[in-house]
């Protein structure tokens, strides 16, 4: 069975869910968890999280794949046997440990509060209290239909792309908050970018879905992108 980095996994999800309704169901069989997320337009979601091993398909797509938490990616700096033979041992973090605590106390997964939901899915991002809460509040505004400001985009960026320290991400949210103001996408969508880190190092290269039509947003203007 193939396994996937976590982009690959949300890029999965995002693909099903992405600006539509959708219900959510959860059942837990001993420590597993399975997840169903419907929708009308794109059919259904599935993943079955087996402490932190994630196996994920769907309607569209019915190849299992699997994400695991466990597996951890080294960044491009670390890739070399010298700086694999310095990596210190890795601890948990605040975020981790308390998804983990979730995991494995909760009786009923449907009484879980959006918060602790929140973490359930993606506590392991952050390493302190602070960082959880302010993701966690990241979260609301976008799902509420308020807009991010800079510096929060860029909190969630790093929250996901820990390793590169010189990533600037201020180019893309420019070119977003631009294309939010001419209502081409609204700032839900516009937190999809940090969350599933597209186009990040190429904002030219912006793509989205209007009326059904695929458009391309590169140099100030728009084109439509048709399919061969």
């Amino acid at each position: 069975m193939k396994h996937v980095t976590f982009q690959e996994y949300e890029a999965a999800k995002a693909e099903i869910l992405l600006g539509v309704q959708y219900k959510e169901d959860s059942t837990l069989e001993g420590n597993v968890i399975r997840k169903t997320y419907a929708t009308k337009e794109n059919g259904v979601f599935y993943e079955v999280n087996d402490g932190g091993r994630i196996e994920f398909w769907s309607d569209k797509h019915p190849e299992s794949r699997i994400y695991d938490e466990n597996e951890r990616a080294a960044s491009p700096v670390a890739e070399t046997a010298a700086a694999e033979a310095t990596t210190p041992e890795r601890v948990p973090g605040y975020g981790e440990l308390l998804q983990e605590k979730i995991r494995t106390e909760t009786k009923d997964f449907n009484a879980l509060n959006e918060f602790e939901k929140f973490i359930l899915n993606r506590g392991y991002l952050y390493d302190t209290e602070e960082e959880l809460k302010a993701g966690y509040d990241r979260a609301w505004k976008a799902s509420h239909g308020i807009m991010v400001t800079a510096e929060e985009f860029a909190a969630e960026v790093k929250s996901r792309v820990k390793w590169d320290k010189e990533l600037d991400v201020s180019p893309m949210y420019e070119v977003l908050s631009q294309l939010v103001k001419e209502k081409k996408l609204t700032p839900g969508e516009v937190f999809s970018y940090a969350v599933y880190t597209w186009c990040l190092r190429k904002p030219e290269a912006v793509v989205f879905d209007c009326a059904h039509m695929t458009w391309l947003w590169k140099d100030g203007n728009l084109y439509q992108v048709y399919a061969d």
